[in-house]
């Protein structure tokens, strides 16, 4: 089966063509959800501090990121630095010719990791991190049990936003200490975005 053609559409990278696995096991972002996804965080508050959001200095973690499309998106707009986890053999291929081809080896890591059970946090690579990208499979309860294990385990800054795509009939039910801060829904298709106290 063929993989499916992923194209960042905004910042320094712009019409660069991403690799993306071959197969059924990842489904990339839609190109127009993806596209809502960064208006919605370029255009709005996520915090109490009044500011527009920004990705400047950011670390982002992406969580069963599949190309990256989310995360490299990310450092097109600014970003300090992206780790990508996707323990997907076909996965960790195109992350590897991704970011090798935007020559991003200073600034983007991918790690081969099941997101259920994460181990350490990655300091070395520059967690805690404070955007969190969440894409697991539909109809699974793969949120909320990386989502426990994220914080339990370091991973997270204290001040944090995370993205989750979820199916827009999908009960997440989330820790009480996870703070729903927007929800888009685009057809089957939902983005929540979060704030979590650490």
């Amino acid at each position: 089966m063929n993989a499916k053609s992923v194209t960042i559409f905004g910042g320094m990278f712009r019409g660069k063509k991403l690799h993306t696995p071959e197969g059924l096991q990842t489904r990339p972002t839609a190109a127009k959800i993806r596209e809502s996804l960064f208006n919605i965080l370029l255009h709005n508050r996520f915090d109490d501090t009044g500011g527009l959001f920004n990705f400047a200095g950011k670390k982002i973690l992406d969580v069963f990121a599949g190309s990256g499309a989310l995360g490299l998106e990310a450092l097109s707009h600014g970003a300090a630095s992206a780790v990508f986890c996707d323990h997907s053999e076909k996965a960790q291929q195109a992350l590897k010719k991704n970011i090798s081809e935007l020559r991003l080896q200073n600034r983007a890591f991918s790690l081969s990791r099941d997101m259920r059970k994460p181990g350490s946090a990655p300091f070395n690579m520059g967690a805690p991190f404070e955007i969190i990208f969440m894409d697991p499979p539909y109809g699974t309860d793969d949120i909320v049990i990386s989502a426990n294990a994220l914080t339990a385990q370091g991973w997270i800054a204290e001040k944090n936003l995370w993205i989750i795509e979820c199916a827009a009939d999908q009960e997440l039910n989330l820790p009480e200490n996870f703070t729903l801060r927007k929800q888009r829904s685009f057809g089957k298709t939902a983005l929540t975005f979060y704030t979590a106290e650490i």
